[in-house]
């Protein structure tokens, strides 16, 4: 865990000026700090994170040259910086309202506009080619982001559930074959959250955290944002209304080819890391559980109802 004393020497070196901690947890230290008259997010982190600094720099950088003009929605620019004692994502400061604050319940309302919004994200990043991404985003994914890699990762996250009863055997091996039997792949943002969304004063959204941002199994950001909302924010309510909408936007404009049946790869995969939450905080484990069985029934019905 990198200590607030080391994250802040960081970025003294890298010659800024730190000015407020915005967030001291897990794996990050995130400062508020400026360099002459602008203001910055600087993100600090260990060196073994590194990795995941520098692919939110460059998708960071891609997403926010690829970003037509008028659009509603930026990606923050950001600057990645390497060091032997840690690491640190500098990006634009982002001042406005917050779809959704963690305190440490979820608060958020998601009005029209927001869901709005975020459709309109989702959209254009599953437009993008994979043929249109950096570099170094194609190469990981042929090599990582296939069929095996996500049935393999399945297996780590299910197995402390299994241990904790919140899973049987059965059911992962039908999970397995939900993944299986309609996996495609697509451009996502992969923690597309209302926590990590922010309504700027010009109206536009900046869509942040992107550190996990690939070309991965579609459908996924539609699939986090419902299993996150539902089975660890404990908010179905919420959930079905976010995904009640983004279905239906989807369907109105005739992008919805394959969603009734390509979300639920999705899904299956994405409820094996619920289940690893919930192994270990106890209190999410009957909404973790809850929404397991929504993902088995494999009724589109019942994520809008």
């Amino acid at each position: 865990m990198l200590q607030i004393k080391t994250a802040r020497l960081l970025v003294e070196q890298a010659g800024y000026e730190p000015a407020k901690i915005l967030m001291a947890a897990g794996r990050y230290v995130v400062f508020r700090a400026r360099k002459g008259k602008r203001d910055y997010a600087i993100k600090c982190s260990e060196p073994d994170e590194a990795a995941n600094l520098h692919n939110e720099s460059v998708v960071n950088r891609f997403l926010h040259s690829v970003t037509p003009r008028k659009a509603g929605f930026i990606f923050p620019r950001s600057e990645f910086i390497g060091t032997e004692d840690g690491a640190l994502l500098i990006s634009d400061f982002v001042a406005g309202r917050w779809l959704g604050y963690r305190r440490p319940v979820l608060h958020s309302r998601l009005s029209l506009r927001d869901l709005e919004s975020i459709y309109e994200v989702m959209v254009f990043l599953a437009g993008l080619a994979q043929d249109e991404l950096p570099e170094s985003l194609v190469t990981r994914a042929r090599r990582e982001f296939t069929p095996r890699y996500y049935h393999a990762k399945m297996d780590w996250y299910a197995a402390p559930a299994l241990e904790a009863g919140l899973l049987d055997r059965d059911e992962l091996a039908h999970l397995h074959s939900m993944v299986g039997l309609h996996f495609k792949r697509s451009f996502a943002h992969h923690d597309l959250v209302p926590w990590n969304l922010c309504r700027l004063k010009d109206g536009r959204l900046a869509v942040t955290d992107s550190e996990f941002a690939r070309w991965g199994i579609a459908w996924y950001d539609m699939a986090y944002l419902y299993l996150q909302l539902a089975a660890l924010e404990k908010n179905r309510a919420l959930a079905r209304r976010a995904f009640r909408y983004l279905a239906g936007r989807f369907k109105a404009e005739g992008s919805a080819q394959g969603l009734e049946q390509g979300i639920f790869p999705a899904l299956a995969f994405r409820i094996t890391g619920n289940l690893w939450i919930a192994a270990r905080e106890r209190d999410k484990r009957r909404a973790a559980r809850s929404a397991l069985e929504v993902v088995l029934s494999g009724e589109f019905s019942r994520l809008l109802i």
